[in-house]
């Protein structure tokens, strides 16, 4: 398969959030990770093309339980349902416009 990203995307597991809808925050597992984009799993469908609000909590380098929680905007790119989860990847950038940069 012939990769198209940019950027190479390492797997984590870091817990998150995407707030649905008004009130409606959905817990959300970030399985990879890029400068510009994640994937990321949750129990809810979401709409393609749609930008929501999420939260994910990025381990500290040197101890994980120092997390840091970082606020951002995804944008909706692809969404696969399977085995009952929605795996969901999107264009990330932080809410307060700066670059989307982890590393």
């Amino acid at each position: 398969m012939l990769e198209k990203r940019k950027t190479s995307r390492p797997n984590v597991v870091w817990r998150g959030a995407i707030k649905i809808g008004e009130g409606k925050i959905v817990a959300a597992k970030v399985i990879n990770v890029s400068e510009s984009g994640l994937m990321f799993e949750c129990m809810l469908p979401v709409e393609l093309q749609k930008e929501y609000e999420f939260m994910m909590e990025v381990p500290g380098i040197h101890q994980a339980a120092e997390a840091h929680q970082v606020r951002c905007r995804v944008k909706i790119l692809h969404t696969i349902l399977s085995e009952g989860i929605y795996r969901i990847g999107a264009m990330a950038r932080p809410e307060n416009g700066s670059s989307f940069s982890l590393f």
